[in-house]
Parts: C-alpha cells; sequence; structure tokens
C-alpha cells in the first residue's frame, strides 16, 4: 500500500527510547527507537536521522506497527 509519509523534525524521549512523531496519509502516529543510550540520543539522531526515515517508510509500507499504531524499531537494526 503507497502511503505518504511525513516524519517530523526531531523527537521527544522517554527513558532509552526515542520518540518520533509520524504522520501517515494524515494521521498521526509514532515511532519508537528502542535500546538507545540517553547521553547518545541526540547523535544518533543527527547521525542516522534518514536512515530513520527510510525504515519508517518501509516499515509503514508493510504497513508494520502494534494495535496502538505504533512502529517499533530496535536502534540496533539502524547501527547496522
Amino acid at each position: 500500500m503507497n502511503q505518504a509519509v511525513q516524519v517530523q523534525e526531531g523527537y521527544s524521549q522517554d527513558g532509552e527510547t526515542m520518540i518520533l512523531q509520524i504522520i501517515v496519509s494524515g494521521l498521526m502516529m509514532q515511532c519508537h527507537i528502542n535500546n538507545l543510550v540517553v547521553d547518545d540520543m541526540a547523535l544518533f539522531y543527527q547521525h542516522y536521522q534518514f536512515d530513520i526515515e527510510e525504515l519508517i517508510n518501509d516499515l509503514v509500507e508493510n504497513e508494520d506497527w502494534d494495535a496502538n499504531g505504533i512502529i517499533h524499531i530496535d536502534a540496533q537494526i539502524i547501527r547496522s
């Protein structure tokens, strides 16, 4: 399914989880990136921002989100 995805600039955090706001076909959703060290979060975001956005697009294309509409990504997947 081809859906328009817009990843909002910046992030919030909840412990070791980075939370990105995304808009998918007009609906607000979240992407949670787990397994991050809080002190490294800003550098991780700067370094991998475009890789994160590309992965989110792939996951949305496959409708890979949980029952609450949250996309979950392990940071190790992005780093590899």
